[in-house]
């Protein structure tokens, strides 16, 4: 993907194949350019369905998760749990990480500026944020996107999943913070030097999501951009933002 970011920080990318698998892509990421022994903060690990973190436990020396979700102080594989927003801890915070997480976090945000700034100040020079998220630019994307914004977000999720999945789903989208440009734009702005994509159109993330008779159109979707090469139009965007 051609270098990009107008109005914002200078972005490089690389598309990964559809079969990748996303966490298993996150972690070779950030252990091929961060050292062994590196210390964690993991944000938004709380929910119970978030699990990635315990994949770095033997290769971190420490981990701090912090998360609004009182789920966070009962994750078995952080030295540390504090319930509570990232924007709202890392003023009080008196420790610096080498890497922060954000495993399906940017969506949720509210305020890009504020958030970017609370991990900018978690992070030591040179330390990285690393996240996963949707896509806003995704056709599955911009339909989450438009549901929230109408109110329609916890009904489209029982039409779609049934009400188990809402009961588990604590924390309202906002998609201001989903876009390769958006990213690049912000992250300049709360003081990073250097951002990095790695984009993934799996259709098996997201067809799951469709009725049956919208499932086929979904894979065609994800054929069409893979044989393009749009990683901007991809499901999910892996990102490494770098202090």
């Amino acid at each position: 993907m051609a270098d990009g970011g107008r109005r914002g920080a200078p972005y490089k990318g690389d598309t990964l194949p559809s079969y990748q698998e996303q966490y298993e892509a996150l972690e070779g990421w950030i252990k091929t350019v961060t050292p062994e022994g590196a210390s964690v903060c993991d944000v938004g690990g709380g929910g119970h369905f978030i699990t990635f973190p315990q994949r770095l436990r033997p290769w971190a020396t420490r981990m701090v998760g912090v998360d609004p979700d009182p789920g966070v102080l009962e994750r078995p594989w952080y030295d540390e749990a504090h319930q509570a927003l990232a924007e709202d801890w890392a003023p009080v915070a008196t420790e610096r990480f080498d890497v922060v997480t954000a495993v399906y976090v940017l969506e949720h945000v509210e305020a890009p500026a504020d958030f970017l700034g609370a991990v900018h100040r978690l992070l030591v020079p040179g330390g990285s944020l690393f996240a996963v998220t949707p896509n806003l630019w995704h056709y599955f994307g911009l339909i989450s996107a438009a549901a929230a914004r109408l109110g329609l977000e916890e009904r489209l999720l029982r039409w779609l999943r049934g009400g188990e999945l809402v009961e588990q789903y604590h924390f309202p989208v906002r998609y201001r913070l989903n876009s390769l440009p958006t990213i690049a734009r912000q992250a300049a702005a709360a003081g990073f030097t250097a951002v990095e994509f790695r984009c993934i159109e799996d259709p098996n993330m997201v067809v799951g999501y469709l009725p049956p008779w919208l499932q086929a159109a979904g894979r065609r979707y994800s054929a069409a951009v893979n044989r393009w090469g749009r990683p901007e139009l991809f499901g999910t965007i892996l990102v490494r933002l770098r202090a």
